[in-house]
């Protein structure tokens, strides 16, 4: 197993609006990556990009963060892998020169299908900053929490139609004839909510209920 020091990695993300031109020219590499851990500031992703396996520590969101990359044997990765389960996306990487750029093109698939998205790695934040984007690309989504790759993996698509499933457990009792329900705090704090969660890795929906009430 190798290691690669850790370095900072400054990246804007784009939607992308259509197709670029020639597009039919540049090849494409499949990944698909799943989640160890996952919070607002700290990422650790499984890969699996061609014949490699790859375990990346990403620190800090929006346009700059910290990554830490480290190679994985065929044997840590059959390890460390089905624990992502529930937590995966799958794309074809399309590596697209333009400019002094190389612009990564992501088409997703499977539950996140129709979405692409460009990712833009820049040597330093004013020229991430100065940066025009070309016609084929939309909004600009680098700080948009919901397009992150993990939030995907564990949400799916933003603004989807698709109802969400939720596990959870109405825990309540009875006390001097008078029946009582246990409520929670959302994760922001400004919300009562019964206790309820996704599933996590493995889970069964009865499991993850009764980790949500404990």
């Amino acid at each position: 197993m190798s290691y690669s020091s850790t370095h900072p990695e400054i990246e804007r993300t784009f939607l992308l609006k259509h197709l670029p031109p020639d597009f039919g020219k540049v090849k494409a590499t499949q990944i698909e990556q799943g989640y160890l851990v996952h919070t607002d500031t700290r990422e650790i992703r499984i890969r699996h990009k061609g014949r490699s396996w790859h375990m990346t520590v990403k620190d800090g969101a929006g346009l700059q963060r910290q990554e830490t990359d480290i190679e994985l044997s065929s044997e840590q990765a059959a390890a460390l892998w089905p624990m992502t389960r529930g937590r995966r996306v799958t794309k074809m990487r399309f590596t697209y020169p333009y400019q002094d750029y190389t612009l990564e093109i992501d088409i997703f698939s499977g539950d996140l299908d129709p979405l692409r998205l460009c990712e833009i790695e820049f040597a330093s934040v004013p020229e991430a900053k100065a940066f025009k984007p070309p016609g084929f690309l939309g909004e600009d989504v680098t700080e948009a929490l919901e397009y992150r790759n993990a939030n995907l993996a564990l949400h799916g698509l933003p603004n989807s139609d698709k109802p969400k499933e939720r596990y959870g457990a109405l825990p309540f009792l009875e006390k001097d004839n008078e029946l009582y329900v246990v409520l929670v705090t959302n994760q922001s704090g400004n919300k009562w909510i019964f206790p309820r969660g996704q599933l996590e890795l493995d889970m069964t929906p009865a499991e993850a209920a009764l980790m949500e009430a404990y």
